[in-house]
This record gives C-alpha cells, structure tokens and sequence, in this order.
C-alpha cells in the first residue's frame, strides 16, 4: 500500500540516496507547514522520518489533560453512501461506535466527497471510492491540507481489490472484511460485518427460548444464484420433523431480489425459529477470508435469538478456525466460539443436530450459552473499538504509517511525498 504512494508520486523506494533527497525537498521548501501533531521532529538523511512516541503525563498536567480528553468525545461520521443503501451498515457502526457515555456519535450524509470536519470518521463502500477522478482520494487531501485527524471505515471489500491508497493517509481503518494480510497492521482494526440495517433486535423485546419457538429452522434469502445453498437446504430437509415444528424457506433468485421479505417480517421469522443455516455466499480467489461469522445472516440470526449453523472452510482455508478465533476471540475476548460448525457439503448436519433435537436440557445450555457468548462479543468489541478509535484519532502524533508500513507520507504543494520511517527510540 505505501508503494502506491513511491510509484504513483516520485520517490523511488530503491534508490539509496531517496531518503537524504526528499529530507533535502522537504527543508528547501518554505511551504511546508506542519501543524505540531504532524510535524517532522528531528529530520535526518540517517534518520529518515521519526515519529514522536506519546509522552507520560506529568501529574500537574492530569487533571487538565482529562477535561480536555472529555471534550473530545464528538465523532462525525461522515457517509460517502446514500441513507438508503442497504449497504451503508448505519445501525450496527452506531451500536458499536456510540457506548451510551462519553462519546457523541454524529452522523453526515454527504455522498457528494464534500463534507469536512475535524476527528471524522469517513464511511465508504468499496465500489463507490475510487474512478478515474480518484474521489476519495482527493477528498482526503482536503483533510490533509487543514491538519484534520480522520480515519475510514472500508465496508465490503469482499474481493480484496478495493481502493486502499489512501490507507497510510489514515490515522486507523476498520474493515468488514479479512484477509491476513492485514493481520499485522497495527492501525487495521477487523470489526465484524454485523446486521443489515432493521435486522437488529428491538429494545426491550425478550428473546423466546428454544422451547417457545415456531420453526425448527428457517432460511430466507438467494438461492438460485449460489448454486451451494440448493444443497444446505436439500441437507436441511432431511432432519426429521422436532415435536412437530414446521420448517420456513422463502427463496430469492438473486440478491436483494425485489420479492424478498419485509425487514419486519424477516426479523420475526428468525426471531420463532431455534436453527438458522447459513451457509457462505460468494467466494472470491485471493478474496476475504472465508468464515461462517463473516455472514451477515449469522449475525442476523444472534440478534433474534436462533442458533445460526455455519460450515467448515477447511477445503478453501486450512487455518480457518485459527484465523476465526483470532478475528472473533484473539481480538477481542478469551473464549471458544460455541457456535454450530458442519462440513462444507453440509452431510452432518443431521448428525450434529441430532444430540440436541433429543435432548431439550442440551438444546437450551447450548441457546443459553450462545445467546450469552453474543452478548458478551457485542460488548467486548464496543470496547475494542472504542479504544482502537480514540488511541488513534486524538492522539498527538505523527502519521501512524511509519510503524505499519516503514514509510512517512507527507502532502506538501498537493503532492504527497514518502520517505522512509523508523519510530523514535
């Protein structure tokens, strides 16, 4: 990602003598105005760009360092999406970006790249960022020229092909989707990809254990289009019938079909049944990485209170329970996953239903426990990011590229110049 800045700009990354030319720019200029949160502290041609480490707070400053931190709680998120697209995720970045207390979360409807404020939070969809005029990035240059911290939320970058220049600009990103090799950048934070808008559960609504439950399970969505589901239904009716419970499918011939179900009703469907299968979408090579809690059906299933069933990705990813309980558990809480794993054909699934349909006291500490463990995720990544945002876009630093990528970027005269970075001792 920093090499787009060294091939799209000038600075060629292999020549050895790149550092000591750009520090040479970089002094010669008299336009260079760096506000002290960005500026370039001790600038060497044997140091490159070094980037100030936090300093302790001295005890006479404390006090006066907390009122200020408290008013700096306002986060603008600022939507390069419509309001009404059902990919803008609004409902669930709000759920865990607003805790109740001390942050004030304001939400902008730009979509036109206009919109500018300081300690933003920029929403954009991977398909709608870049063209050949380059909006986004040139949107954020913006930000740059007036010293203002802001960082991005990428949503759906499904195929792992999305803009991403922009990425060392950031002070963080938060993805909705994975891949490994964003594991080790300290200022990419994986959140999950969460519900659709509406799907969420009403306040105050009790969630009805299994016993109270309409269907043994349900499935609403696209068939027709992912040839695999046809199969994880065929395996479903195969389950004998549980205490008499009906079964309900409705079946869409591609996404977002115009025959789909009301959100009201979807919601309610799910909400009567004990299962929910949810088997993968699409697939991409060198995509994101595949992972039954990376469904927005699954979280849709948690936030009503049905069991959601997920199948193995061992063919497309051998390590993909490791890099599931990274993302879900390593990220954010210490604890096994305890949700419903079957083959990738779905050929068990009768079987691993099986001990729970003849036993009613496993069927209910498997919901209790469950139901528990999602609550439990919910709050533990609100923490997360909470204090993965506020790290990043308050502090008073330098850009965060230097310890993910190894390069500094730097907008001076509207270009952006990359030098190389090492952090301070």
């Amino acid at each position: 990602m920093a090499r787009y800045f060294v091939r799209q700009f000038f600075l060629d990354q292999y020549d050895p003598h790149a550092v000591e030319k750009l520090t040479q720019e970089l002094l010669q200029r008299s336009s260079v105005l760096l506000p002290p949160h960005r500026s370039l502290s001790s600038i060497s041609a044997t140091n490159g760009c070094v980037v100030p480490r936090d300093q302790p707070l001295t005890k006479e400053k404390d006090k006066d360092k907390e009122k200020e931190k408290e008013k700096k709680r306002r986060l603008t998120l600022i939507y390069q999406m419509n309001f009404t697209d059902s990919n803008n995720h609004r409902e669930f970045l709000y759920e865990i970006l607003s805790d109740g207390g001390d942050i004030v979360v304001e939400e902008v409807w730009d979509g036109t790249f206009s919109v500018l404020a300081d300690h933003a939070i920029i929403v954009y969809h991977t398909e709608s960022c870049e063209n050949t005029n380059m909006p986004l990035l040139t949107y954020l240059q913006s930000f740059d020229r007036l010293h203002f911290a802001y960082g991005v939320v990428h949503l759906h970058d499904e195929r792992i092909d999305g803009c991403r220049s922009h990425y060392p600009m950031s002070r963080f990103v938060l993805r909705n989707n994975y891949h490994p090799s964003f594991f080790d950048r300290q200022h990419i934070l994986e959140i999950p990809i969460g519900y659709s808008n509406g799907a969420a559960r009403k306040i105050n609504k009790r969630l009805l254990p299994p016993r109270d439950r309409r269907y043994l399970w349900s499935f609403m969505g696209d068939v027709a289009s992912k040839p695999d589901r046809k199969n994880t239904l065929k395996r479903m009716h195969e389950i004998e019938m549980y205490e008499n419970r009906s079964i309900f499918v409705h079946e869409l011939h591609h996404w977002n079909d115009g025959q789909k179900m009301s959100v009201e009703e979807y919601r309610e469907i799910l909400s009567r049944s004990i299962f929910a299968p949810s088997p993968i979408g699409t697939v991409y090579e060198n995509g994101n990485l595949p992972n039954g809690l990376g469904a927005m059906r699954t979280w849709e299933s948690l936030e009503q209170g049905a069991l959601p069933i997920i199948q193995s990705f061992e063919t497309l990813d051998p390590l993909w329970r490791e890099h599931t309980d990274w993302l879900y558990v390593g990220r954010y809480q210490k604890e096994t996953i305890p949700l419903l794993v079957v083959r990738d054909d779905w050929a068990n699934v009768k079987e691993i239903l099986k001990p729970y349909l003849e036993n009613k006291e496993m069927l209910d500490e498997l919901w209790s426990r469950t139901m528990e463990w999602y609550k439990r995720t919910k709050m533990f990544t609100r923490k997360a990011v909470k204090k993965f945002v506020l790290d990043r876009l308050y502090v008073s630093r330098q850009w965060w590229t230097a310890n993910e990528f190894g390069f500094c970027t730097v907008l001076v005269d509207n270009q952006y110049l990359t030098m190389k970075c090492k952090p301070e001792e």
